[in-house]
């Protein structure tokens, strides 16, 4: 938590199986976010430690010898750019892996919309102000005890900006149950600090998810999969056409093969403004596009 940008750094790896290699450089800059395929991963140290294949899961060192992070990847195409996760992220998530075998997903418990014209006027904020306005804060959940209101404007979460409500849940779900993370908010004209402790998402969010994004509630089908039971009229669903006995076989790339796939997907919708879907009907497979409203 107290590197600084141009403190020297030692990594060392296999890179190309050349065994215990170690190469030096510096913190070249902190809190970087990377864009994969599927997401955005937040909270990277950056170095130009020299980091190539063989290096991943490595040790990133101060001048002390202290662990500092866990070297990850490289830019592609790039010389002297490479990404590790800092050693607290790392500290965390291993005491969940040992303590529950996974990381458990954790939920603040509020909904949160972009920040549009019409809603900076309304809020009275300043055009170069940014953030996600929260729109519903649900009963009880960390985000309620913190104190947290609808029409607050989230600024930052955990020290990192939030220019979307999919970057807010980005960021969560890098976040363990019991760690505090810090909400910086501006509320009737003054920049505040709230303090939410982040909890295990319990499994009634998730089908409160399905039902509110989707459209949907589902049960566990003996031929795999998730069978469609009820569909909310005027739902994205409801409108392309879903109907009782339908089966969900994934959601945005995610195959439902079991209880935890289902919870991951579910929670992981909320930032999102609509979902891909694949759906079995009868003997025929189909890609179908929810929109959520």
């Amino acid at each position: 938590s107290d590197l600084m940008v141009g403190e020297p750094v030692i990594a060392i790896g296999n890179p190309f199986g050349l065994s215990h290699s170690v190469t030096t450089g510096v913190v070249s800059a902190l809190d970087r976010s990377i864009r994969s395929e599927t997401r955005v991963y937040h909270g990277f140290l950056q170095t130009d430690a020299s980091i190539n294949p063989g290096n991943s899961c490595g040790p990133l060192l101060n001048a002390e010898g202290s662990l500092v992070a866990i070297n990850t990847a490289v830019y592609s195409g790039a010389e002297g750019i490479g990404f590790a996760i800092p050693i607290d992220v790392a500290a965390r998530v291993v005491a969940q892996l040992l303590e529950h075998g996974e990381v458990v997903p954790v939920w603040l418990g509020v909904d949160l919309q972009d920040l549009d014209e019409e809603l900076r006027g309304a809020l009275g904020l300043r055009r170069d102000q940014s953030g996600v306005v929260v729109n519903r804060v649900r009963e009880p959940s960390p985000a309620s005890r913190a104190g947290l209101r609808r029409g607050d404007l989230v600024t930052r979460l955990d020290g990192h900006a939030v220019p979307t409500p999919r970057a807010c849940f980005e960021i969560l779900a890098t976040a363990t149950p019991e760690q505090t993370l810090d909400l910086d908010v501006w509320r009737d004209g003054k920049a505040l600090r709230l303090h939410a402790k982040a909890e295990a998402a319990p499994d009634e969010l998730v089908k409160a998810l399905l039902r509110e994004k989707l459209g949907l509630e589902l049960r566990p089908a003996r031929a795999g999969g998730y069978e469609v039971t009820a569909v909310r009229p005027g739902s994205g669903a409801d409108q392309i056409g879903i109907r009782p006995g339908d089966l969900v076989l994934g959601i945005n790339g995610r195959a439902l093969d079991g209880g935890e796939a289902l919870r991951r997907a579910g929670l992981d919708l909320q930032g999102l403004s609509g979902a891909l879907l694949v759906v079995q009907r009868g003997p025929g497979r189909y890609h179908v596009k929810i929109p959520f409203v």
